[in-house]
Formats: structure tokens, sequence, C-alpha cells
């Protein structure tokens, strides 16, 4: 890291920003290779975490060029907001799975559980479709010269 802090920001700065990029497109490739609406998705929620590492970085970035990095951490957080909505769907898709099993074990009725584990699926449909459309819009403005 020493050597890093040595060199100017404005030639280390877009190189990391770029690797970053490099590692979210990575991520949103193998995504692509998932099955939409699959109860787990864990490519897109590697997706979200580097959508999130990617913004924090190019809010860091803002000092070296402001507009650039400000659209770029925008535009990751817009991906990072959408695989976030992904995310809490599987979570809550799985703990209602578990209600419903558990409710029907005691005897209740766990059709409610049911319903709205499919309303869940749906979310989680409409996140992937809110994703890809988002991803396509998706540039990255170089921070360098």
């Amino acid at each position: 890291m020493a050597l890093l802090a040595s060199r100017p920001a404005h030639k280390v700065v877009p190189k990391l920003i770029r690797r970053d990029v490099k590692r979210l497109r990575n991520a949103v490739r193998e995504a692509k290779d998932h099955p939409a609406g699959t109860s787990d998705h864990p490519t897109l929620h590697q997706a979200r975490k580097d959508g999130k590492r990617l913004r924090y970085a190019a809010e860091a970035a803002t000092p070296v060029n402001r507009e650039r990095a400000t659209r770029l951490a925008d535009a990751a957080h817009g991906i990072q907001k959408i695989l976030g909505d992904h995310q809490d769907s599987v979570v809550t898709r799985d703990l209602l799975r578990r209600l419903g099993a558990q409710a029907f074990l005691q005897g209740e009725n766990g059709f409610s559980y049911g319903r709205l584990h499919a309303r869940e699926e749906y979310t989680a449909l409409d996140a992937e479709a809110r994703f890809h459309r988002e991803w396509k819009n998706f540039h990255s403005p170089s921070l360098g010269k």
C-alpha cells in the first residue's frame, strides 16, 4: 500500500476503479449464466457486493474526478439497490418457506405463507428484470486522462 500512496492519485485511482469495474462485469457475466427466478441466486448476490465495492471506490475517487466519479457511483448505486431488493427477496422466501413448514408441522394451515412466498418470487423476478435493463445502460466512464 505504501507504494501506491507514493504515486499521484490521478494515476493510481483510475486503475483501482477499472479493477472494480472489471470485477463487477465478471460477476454479472457469471450471473447471466444462472437461470432466472432461482430461489437462491449467489451470483447476483456477488454482483451486488461488487457493485457496492465499486460504488464506494467511485465515491472515494470524487476528489480526483468529481463528475465522472459521481456518475459512476450513482450508476453502481442503482445496480446495488436493485440487487439488494433481489437479495432481500431471497432471504424473505427462505424465511417464509421455513415458517410455512413449521406451521404445517404444528397442524396449522401454511397457505398464507405460500401466498407470501409467491409474491416474493414475483419480486425477485421483477428485480432481475430491472437489473438486466439497468445493466444494459450501465457505462463506466474512465476516470483517467
